[in-house]
């Protein structure tokens, strides 16, 4: 599939059972009006006797035309992801190109990095001991674990588990010295522990 679509420069795309081949009427149109335009521009500076003004002409067309043809239509082999599909009534064919929340990029707190487990499951521990957390207690911090090779290691449980440590006990980790780490800025105020963790709870549950 992948050779027919570098072939036909973009003109044959993969269609939406992942089986077939369709064509993008776009894109055919796209270069039709990109053929005329330089023909005509080219071919006029050529009459008018400017041979030099006519190909820096399409040296520079050509670079535009590439330019917006991949902004607007990307490289051959992307595939353009679907609509989302209703929540209520997902399918098999489009949810799989849906976003999820929240981002798995912030599953953990910024200063974070996720870490699966082997057994299965992901840990949000502090790799780089910015804030001294490798080994630390409090915040709702699970202590004791093996983390890459490395005992003695302290971490949160990503998903659910932490959003329902924040949830149920946010006092108790504010008044922590290590809970005022526990931000997701950027994504949210970055002030609070979490402004709406029913929200992000019944997203995770999904």
């Amino acid at each position: 599939m992948s050779t027919a679509q570098y072939m036909s420069f973009g003109i044959l795309k993969v269609g939406g059972d992942d089986a077939t081949l369709e064509i993008d009427w776009y894109l055919v149109l796209y270069y039709v009006v990109c053929i005329l335009i330089g023909v005509n521009v080219t071919g006029s500076l050529y009459n008018r006797g400017q041979p030099i003004a006519g190909i820096i002409s399409i040296l520079l067309l050509l670079m535009i035309f590439i330019f917006f043809g991949l902004r607007w239509f990307g490289t051959p082999d992307q595939k353009k992801p679907s609509k989302c599909p209703d929540p209520n009534n997902p399918t098999a064919a489009s949810s799989r190109t849906c976003p999820t929340f929240p981002p798995s990029i912030n599953l953990c707190p910024d200063f974070m990095v996720a870490y699966t487990k082997p057994e299965g499951g992901v840990l949000c521990y502090d790799v780089n001991n910015t804030y001294e957390m490798k080994k630390a207690t409090g915040a709702g911090l699970l202590t004791g674990l093996t983390i890459n090779g490395v005992g003695g290691q302290s971490a949160h449980t990503a998903g659910l588990d932490l959003v329902t440590t924040i949830k149920n006990s946010p006092t108790t980790i504010t008044n922590d010295p290590l809970g005022k780490y526990l931000r997701w800025e950027g994504v949210f105020d970055g002030r609070t522990l979490e402004p709406d963790t029913t929200c992000i709870t019944s997203k995770l549950a999904a």
